[in-house]
C-alpha cells in the first residue's frame, strides 16, 4: 500500500489503522500479519470480490497464505456476521484444514496489534470452531470452521467457503478418486453456497483430468492460471559438478558471453536473455531453473507451471534416455541389482526381470548394465537369482518384499547367502517412475544399446504407463532404490568396489 500523507495520519491512532484495513485488505495483511505482500499476491487480492474465482499458482508462491490464512482473518475482523468455511484435502484433528483454522484462531488470541485494535472479538468456542461478536441475533452458524474432502459438515449455510488445496495426488490419481472428490465437491460443497455466497478455489494441478480442469472448463466460474516461470530465458545451461564443462563455466565466462551465473548447491546455472517470474523476491530464475533440474520437467511443469499435460498419456520421454560406450566404463564400479518377479510362468502374464547397474562414487553415475527377463516357475527364478548374482557379484540384490517374494528372500538368506533385500513397494507405479524419471533425464543413469533386452525396456519406456508390459521398468526402479534417495545419490561404504568392466564377461550369459 502507498504512503501518503492521509494514510500517515491515519496510521497513528486505532481508528484510522482500522479504516485503512477495512479498505485494504493488503494493509491488513501487511501491517497486522506482517506479511510480505508481492505484486502477484495484489492481483489476487483485487479479484476478491468475484463470487466464483478459481486460482491456479504455483506451489510454494503464497496461495495458502493468502486465502486460507490472511483473507479469512480479514472476514472475520470486517464483515458482520461472517460465515465462513476453511476447505482443504485433509480434516479431523490432525487434518490441513483443522491446522489452518487453529491458526487463524491462534492469530485472533495472540496478535498484539490485532487485540490494541480490535479488542477480543471471539465470544464462543465449540468442537474446534469460533463465533465472533455479530450485529444480528438468531444466527447459530459458526462465524469459522473448517473441513476436509468428503468430511461433515455441522454448519447449514456460509458466506464464504475457501477452498485451498484440495487436490493432491492421492485423490486425483484414478478417476474413481477423482470422480469422488468431484462429487462431494459438487453435491455436498457447493449445496452450502446461498445466493450471495462466495467461493473461491486455490490450488495447484495435479492431473490433466482433476477437479479443476471442471472448473476451467465451467464458464461459471472466473479462472486465472499463473506460472513460476512466465518467459524462459532465451538460453540457459544447468552444469553439474561431474560434467566436463563445469570448470569451464565461470563468473568471468558468464560476463564475457553476455549472460548471469549463479551456484546453487555446486550446480552452475547459467541464463542468456530477458525472462520473467511470478515471484523473484523468493523464486529468481536461477531457483527456479535449479528446480526443474531437481525434480524432472514433467513434476515442474505439474507443480511450478500448472500444467499437467505431461502426466496424460506416455509421461516418460525417449529423448531423455542418454547412453555411454563399454570402453568409456569407470574402473570404480559398485554392483546392484534389481528383481521384479513374476508370480504366472504363463506367456501371457508378467516376465520374471532382473536389472544389473554399477554405480561409480567418482562420477556419481549409474550405468546399466544389463537387463534379462523371462517366464519362470518358482524354483527356476530362484535359480536365476543365484546365477546373475553369482555372475555380477553386486553388494546388494533388492526384490519387491510381499508374501510371494518374501519366501524368495528368506530361501535365498538360508540357502546361498546372496545380499537379498526386500524392499516393499508402498506408492504405485506412476508415482514410482516419476521419482526416478529427473535421474534419467538428467544424465545421471546411463544406457547402453548393445546390452540383452535394452529393445524391450526402450519399448516399456515409451509406452508406460499404457504397455503391455513394464517389468524391466519395474526391475530398473527396484534396483537403484538404494542408490538414490528422496532424489540424491547415496554414499555408502564403497570400499568393497569391484572392476566389473575387466572382469565380469560383459554383457553374456
Amino acid at each position: 500500500m502507498e504512503m501518503n500523507d492521509a494514510t500517515e495520519i491515519l496510521l497513528k491512532t486505532s481508528e484510522g489503522r482500522r479504516a485503512l484495513a477495512k479498505n485494504s485488505i493488503s494493509f491488513f495483511l501487511s501491517y497486522y500479519l506482517g506479511l510480505d505482500i508481492d505484486k502477484h499476491h495484489e492481483e489476487w487480492i483485487s479479484r476478491v470480490h468475484i463470487k466464483r474465482l478459481h486460482y491456479e499458482a504455483p506451489r510454494d508462491h503464497g496461495k495458502s497464505t493468502i486465502f486460507s490464512f490472511g483473507y479469512p482473518l480479514w472476514l472475520l475482523y470486517h464483515v458482520p456476521n461472517v460465515r465462513t468455511l476453511v476447505v482443504s484435502r485433509t480434516g479431523g484433528s490432525s487434518g490441513v484444514s483443522t491446522k489452518v483454522r487453529e491458526a487463524i484462531i491462534e492469530e485472533m488470541k495472540t496478535n498484539n496489534r490485532l487485540l490494541e485494535d480490535y479488542g477480543k472479538i471471539i465470544t464462543k468456542e465449540k468442537g474446534g470452531n469460533i463465533w465472533v461478536k455479530r450485529t444480528k441475533r438468531g444466527i447459530k452458524d459458526p462465524s469459522l470452521e473448517s473441513v476436509g474432502v468428503g468430511g461433515s459438515i455441522t454448519g447449514g449455510h456460509y458466506d464464504f467457503i475457501l477452498v485451498d488445496d484440495l487436490i493432491d495426488p492421492s485423490n486425483s490419481r484414478t478417476q474413481t478418486m477423482r470422480d469422488y472428490v468431484a462429487d462431494w465437491f459438487n453435491g455436498t460443497l457447493m449445496e452450502l453456497l446461498e445466493p450471495d455466497s462466495q467461493i473461491i478455489v486455490v490450488g495447484t494441478r495435479k492431473h490433466w483430468d482433476d477437479l479443476y480442469k471442471y472448473i476451467l472448463d465451467n464458464k461459471l466460474w472466473n479462472s486465472y492460471i499463473d506460472k513460476a516461470i512466465i518467459r524462459y530465458p532465451d538460453h540457459y545451461e544447468i552444469i553439474a559438478p561431474d560434467e566436463e564443462t563445469y570448470e569451464d563455466m565461470t563468473f568471468e565466462e558468464a560476463d564475457r558471453r553476455g549472460g548471469e551465473l549463479k551456484i546453487i548447491n555446486d550446480v552452475k546455472v547459467y541464463v542468456e536473455g530477458d525472462y520473467e517470474v511470478l515471484w523473484k523476491e523468493k523464486w529468481d530464475i536461477f531457483q527456479l531453473l535449479y528446480n526443474k533440474y531437481d525434480i524432472g520437467s514433467i513434476l515442474f511443469n505439474r507443480e511450478k507451471q500448472n500444467d499437467p499435460s505431461g502426466m496424460q498419456g506416455k509421461i516418460l520421454n525417449v529423448e531423455w534416455l542418454q547412453f555411454y560406450e563399454k570402453k568409456d566404463l569407470p574402473n570404480d564400479l559398485i554392483v546392484y541389482q534389481g528383481v521384479d518377479l513374476a508370480i504366472s510362468e504363463k506367456e501371457t502374464s508378467d516376465y520374471m526381470s532382473i536389472c544389473t547397474v554399477g554405480y561409480s562414487p567418482s562420477k556419481q553415475i549409474v550405468y546399466v548394465l544389463e537387463f534379462w527377463r523371462g517366464h519362470r516357475t518358482f524354483p527356476e527364478q530362484i535359480g536365476m537369482i543365484e546365477r546373475f548374482g553369482n555372475k555380477w557379484d553386486p553388494i546388494r540384490i533388492t526384490i519387491e518384499s510381499n508374501a510371494y517374494q518374501n519366501a524368495m528372500i528368506q530361501y535365498h538368506h538360508a540357502v546361498n547367502m546372496l545380499p537379498v533385500v526386500g524392499s516393499p513397494t508402498t506408492k504405485d507405479k506412476t508415482t514410482r517412475m516419476l521419482a526416478i524419471s529427473p535421474q534419467i533425464e538428467n544424465g545421471k543413469i546411463l544406457f547402453n544399446r548393445d546390452i540383452p533386452y535394452y529393445e524391450n525396456f526402450e519399448e516399456e519406456f515409451v509406452q508406460f504407463p499404457y504397455g503391455a508390459h513394464d517389468d524391466t521398468l519395474d526391475s530398473l526402479e527396484i534396483c537403484v532404490r538404494p542408490i538414490f534417495q528422496v532424489g540424491q545419490i547415496h554414499i555408502g561404504d564403497w570400499s568393497t568396489g569391484k572392476d566389473v568392466a575387466g572382469e565380469k564377461g560383459w554383457f553374456s550369459i
